[in-house]
């Protein structure tokens, strides 16, 4: 007699060949056993994920974003960016460790700005998922050019400033007075003579490079 133990998608046979006393041989299935996936499922624990926070950094920083994930057996973990499933790169990468996924982009763009989400599939599909907001700060770089231009003067608090009937203009753009020289008079307080031009005007841009205030701004 021969006995035989088979799994087949999803059931158990036991299968016996033997023969008869007439020396025949017959085949035997003792019985089934169905494997309930019922039974597998109850076992399963639904998904959950926690641990995301909202981030502000500065651009070309580097982003690291952490969500932990538990659940029976282990989930899958996927990332996504403004609803659009998150593809790594070079730049972007997805780091998975049982129980915890990162995702981390190296120098992150004003581009990478937005909402991202961190979601748990489990074997059955039974999802979970939690979302944070990154917000990328670029840096102001104001061209020194343009902080001078426009200038807004107006009238001075002292005014004998200006000599030989100057008239002197105060700039709160960068805290300084300003004389505008009668003709035939130049310097920072037109206190001499111009024998060359007349209706010589100190000019406010040119007046800030001779105080030495160049290293800021371009003259």
């Amino acid at each position: 007699m021969l006995c035989l133990l088979i799994s087949l998608n999803g059931l158990r046979v036991q299968v016996v060949v033997a023969r008869n006393p007439l020396g025949e041989s017959f085949l035997l299935i003792s019985y089934i056993l169905w494997i309930s996936a019922e039974v597998h499922c109850c076992k399963v624990k639904p998904p959950e994920v926690w641990g995301l926070r909202d981030v502000t950094l500065r651009a070309r920083r580097r982003l690291r974003l952490v969500c932990r994930t538990q659940g029976t057996p282990l989930p899958a973990v996927l990332w996504y960016k403004d609803g659009v499933r998150v593809t790594p790169s070079r730049r972007v990468r997805v780091q998975h460790n049982k129980k915890k996924s990162a995702l981390i982009i190296a120098r992150v763009k004003p581009s990478d700005g937005g909402r991202y989400e961190c979601k748990a599939v489990s074997v059955i599909g039974r999802q979970d998922s939690a979302s944070a907001a990154v917000s990328v700060q670029v840096d102001a770089r104001q061209d020194n050019t343009t902080t001078l231009w426009p200038l807004v003067g107006r009238g001075c608090f002292f005014d004998a400033y200006c000599l030989n009937g100057g008239t002197c203009t105060y700039y709160d753009t960068v805290g300084e007075l300003v004389c505008q020289c009668a003709e035939g008079y130049k310097g920072q307080r037109c206190e001499n003579k111009d024998v060359i031009n007349r209706g010589s005007m100190y000019r406010p841009l040119s007046y800030f490079c001779k105080l030495g205030i160049s290293n800021s701004y371009y003259c």
